[in-house]
Parts: C-alpha cells; structure tokens; sequence
C-alpha cells in the first residue's frame, strides 16, 4: 500500500468517525471507564478497561497490562494483524458502522510534580553502562527523584526519574509497573529542543535511546511511544532541514513500527542487525565503541556521520 493510500485512508478514518463509534464496532458491550470482558481472551471477571484522554479513547487489559493502545492496536490484538493491515481492515469495514453522536468526558491535565534528588550510586551504576553520562542527562533534563505527587497523591519511590519534556513531564521507573507514567502527549517529542546543527536526525523508539545516539554523536529525537505518530506541523521542518532516518527497537513490534512509519512519513528507516532488544541494551551488553561499529558498518549515516570527530571522551 502505498504512502498516500495510507495516509489518507487512515486520515478518512479519523475525520469522519469517532473513537466511540470505532470502538463500539468490535465491542458492542462498551463502557467508557468501567471494566468489561476482555475481547482478546476468555474474561471470567471483566478486567478490560477502555478509558477517555484527551486524545480519544484507549484501552487496557488490566490482566495483561502490555495489551493496550488505540482502536487501531484492538484491531491489531484481535485479528493478528500488522499496523497497516489493521488500518485497511478498519476502513474496508466502515460500511455497516453507523453514524453515533457521542461527546466524550472531558479530561483535565494530570497535575504532576516531582522531589528531586541528587545522583546516587544508584543512579551513576544504572546510566553507566548504557553509557549515558551525567553531562548527557542534564543535557536531556533527566532528573533524579525521590517520588511524584500525581493529582494530590505522593507516590514514594526508591529508584526513579523525571523526564522534563518542554512544560510536561514523564515518570520512568525502571523495572515497576508501570514503567512510564505523566503528563505528556503526542506533541511531547523528547530530545526535540536538543536537536542541533548536525545533518542527520533519527526517529528513535525513548529518551534512553536519543541520549545513547547523542553520546555517539548523532542527533535523535523520540514521540511519545513507537505507537505515535509525529504531526505533520512537527515533522515537515525537520525534514527540509535534516536528512531523517527512523530506528525503533529490534524486537517484532518495532521493527514492524519501522516500517510502518517509514511508509508513512517518507522516511527510510535503518536495519541493524544485532542481538539485544534495543541500542541501549546492546550498548550495556557490549560497549559504545561496539555500538560505534554497529551503525558505521551498516553505512545508512556514510557521508553524515563521522564518529572520530563526534563522538565525545
């Protein structure tokens, strides 16, 4: 399917049908915000939540909490599809759907803050190996902190950052469920006001891995998750100025995501091959000066990229 069947079927999509309407298409017994029965699975006690943000609806299997995502990750889940054959089956489907007025809830901003705390040993031993130094966190506003206060609520935590991300901030937790959890959006694009004059700019699946690429040199910015999409406003004056590459993780979803949004960005996308889940971890298994060799041997960066005056001590 080409880029521009792509684009607009999904776009049609958009336009002219709620989440509501989508949603209500694979699961006839929908309710906003209450647990239901799982439609991926035999569901005894209903633990399947579709939830109202401020950009649409979402669901969750509470039983499976790695189950979760837009309609279009539904569709995915349900009928084992790929992202570009679940947005071909939604819209060859739209047909029978019919037209539901239905005015979501509205949603406040998550109130958010953090307590700062001073790097540890804790910390130094947990970036290191990825070889992610101190002067690359500040440079990123990764901040270590000694828990969040979400909506009124503390939450004390033994090991965790904030992501400062322009006015809005992501919690990382490393190992906890869940992993991330904030106030950002799909307009939240990390490593987006660090991006210099360097030619090259790669399309990266978390902050973890635009400051791996930065420490080796290369400019990289990530969204919100591989699953979100860059708006056209952000995108279309980073691609007259920087010649732009994506690289997700290696596992099946984001190898998958590459070419996905490969296609629909007009972008090509770099296939590495090695053996870790992603950039970062291979760097922790091996090194940076491996990692170095992985992307220059596979020559995508040739005339860009040149490690021995980029890369920093």
């Amino acid at each position: 399917m080409g880029i521009i069947s792509f684009k607009s079927k999904w776009q049609y999509i958009k336009d002219n049908y709620t989440d509501y309407e989508l949603f209500l298409r694979y699961i006839p017994y929908l309710k906003i915000g209450k647990p239901i029965k799982s439609p991926l699975r035999d569901d005894k006690h209903p633990s399947f939540v579709v939830y109202s943000n401020r950009n649409g609806l979402y669901f969750i299997d509470l039983a499976r909490p790695e189950c979760k995502g837009n309609i279009v990750e539904l569709v995915k889940l349900m009928h084992n599809l790929t992202t570009g054959q679940a947005i071909e089956f939604i819209h060859s489907g739209l047909n029978g759907v019919a037209k539901i007025d239905y005015t979501p809830p509205k949603t406040k901003r998550s109130e958010i803050y953090y307590a700062p705390l001073s790097f540890g040993k804790i910390h130094r031993n947990f970036w290191e190996p990825f070889g992610i130094s101190s002067s690359t966190l500040k440079k990123f506003n990764v901040v270590a902190i000694s828990g969040y206060n979400l909506n009124g609520l503390f939450f004390s935590k033994k090991h965790a950052y904030a992501f400062l991300i322009g006015s809005r901030i992501k919690i990382y937790m490393p190992g906890g469920t869940p992993k991330y959890l904030g106030n950002t959006n799909k307009n939240s694009i990390q490593g987006y006001t660090q991006i210099d004059d360097r030619p090259e700019l790669i399309i990266t699946s978390s902050l973890k891995e635009v400051m791996v690429l930065d420490e080796i040199g290369i400019n990289a910015i990530a969204p919100n998750s591989e699953n979100t999409t860059i708006s056209d406003k952000l995108l279309k004056p980073l691609k007259e100025k920087y010649k732009c590459f994506i690289l997700y993780d290696n596992d099946e979803a984001g190898r998958q995501a590459s070419k996905v949004h490969s296609e629909f960005y007009n972008i090509p996308y770099i296939d590495l091959v090695y053996h870790s889940k992603d950039l970062s971890d291979f760097t922790k298994a091996n090194s940076k000066e491996s990692l170095i060799n992985l992307i220059h041997e596979s020559k995508t960066l040739c005339g860009l990229w040149h490690p021995e005056t980029r890369v920093r001590e």
